[in-house]
């Protein structure tokens, strides 16, 4: 924890077809735990009891240094840019084992649910190893792109039909 409390937030709106339920289970395991924990949302819509209510961000990163874990727990995903960018920022995520978490995401640096229950005192110890993204690219992107490769498992997830020009490392 940051601070006196285990934060958890999440950067999605609260409804049924994103995983509503899940949420409001998963804060009530986490109470059932007894683990001094506060629950922030920055969505569009409202906010489930007990989940403070914020404006969405642009930038979600602005907002990482108050935030211990990422909780992203819609029962569907295609990709799951907000656990890409939390990890990129070494914040681990807590997210449920559905389409593209399992395919993309790896449990060295998130805890993959199948159920909230699942979730226990020690998931806390959960800390982001070697899914560091933004690190990788500025420092290679060339590296960069070998981990992507690396966690295709036998599929392709990016086709580019232009080469991509990064513009500040004049590649």
């Amino acid at each position: 924890s940051k601070g006196d409390k285990v934060v958890f937030g999440a950067f999605t709106r609260m409804t049924a077809e994103k995983g509503l339920k899940n949420y409001q289970a998963f804060r009530e395991r986490i109470l059932e735990l007894g683990i001094n924990a506060e629950f922030k949302v920055f969505t569009p819509g409202d906010a489930p009891d007990g989940w403070e209510y914020n404006e969405p961000i642009k930038d979600i990163k602005t907002v990482f240094s108050g935030v211990d874990y990422v909780v992203s727990l819609a029962d569907t995903e295609s990709f799951g840019y907000t656990i890409a960018e939390a990890n990129s920022c070494g914040i681990p995520c807590i997210i449920k084992r559905c389409n593209s978490t399992k395919e993309f995401f790896s449990d060295k640096d998130n805890l993959i649910l199948d159920d909230v229950q699942d979730f226990d005192k020690k998931s806390l110890k959960l800390k982001v190893t070697s899914y560091k993204l933004r690190e990788m690219t500025e420092a290679s992107v060339e590296e960069a792109m070998a981990m992507f490769k690396g966690m295709i498992k036998g599929r392709q997830i990016l086709k580019a039909r232009r080469p991509y020009w990064d513009i500040e490392a004049r590649k």
